[in-house]
């Protein structure tokens, strides 16, 4: 438990400042209005993940793939409702 509040501490401390830049970004309308620890999920999950496998060396991972693919997947996970009905 003392290592997870640890860990969790600095997470904290590094994840802040996306934190602050993601507010101003829903207080305009450009992200969605989810709690700040979802976004930072929805965006920091997938590139972590596929950094683990890269890094695992299992070698089912190409990141100039990812690059690619995974941005605008990402993007329209966190991004606001354009439509208006949501």
């Amino acid at each position: 438990m003392a290592d997870g509040q640890r860990l969790r501490d600095a997470q904290e401390a590094r994840v802040s400042p996306l934190g602050q830049w993601l507010e101003g970004h829903v207080e305009r309308g450009e992200l969605a209005p989810l709690p700040a620890p979802l976004i930072e999920s929805l965006i920091l999950g997938p590139v972590v993940a596929v950094a683990r496998r890269w890094l695992s060396g299992v070698g089912d991972v190409d990141l100039d793939r990812a690059a690619v693919l995974l941005p605008e997947r990402i993007w329209r996970s966190v991004a606001a409702d354009t439509a208006g009905d949501g």
